[in-house]
């Protein structure tokens, strides 16, 4: 969880998000974005703890969110 923080703190899923969504073949494909963050985490599930990959996809799919144009209220 101190990882995740540290993360959002140094502006990494910031970052994150913005890269993923500049990908080209994730431009304007809602879908292939949901399916590049469940092969993230398929990946990261093979290696580290089940939460910790929960946690962590979900500061990076938060985050793309804001990118994308939602408000915090709106989940």
């Amino acid at each position: 969880m101190i990882f995740i923080i540290f993360l959002e703190l140094t502006g990494f899923s910031t970052w994150f998000a913005k890269f993923i969504l500049k990908l080209p073949f994730i431009k304007g494909h809602p879908w292939r974005l949901i399916i590049a963050y469940l092969l993230l985490a398929s990946a990261l599930y093979l290696f580290i703890n089940t939460f910790a990959v929960l946690f962590l996809v979900w500061a990076f799919f938060k985050e793309t969110a804001v990118q994308c144009g939602f408000e915090k209220e709106d989940f």
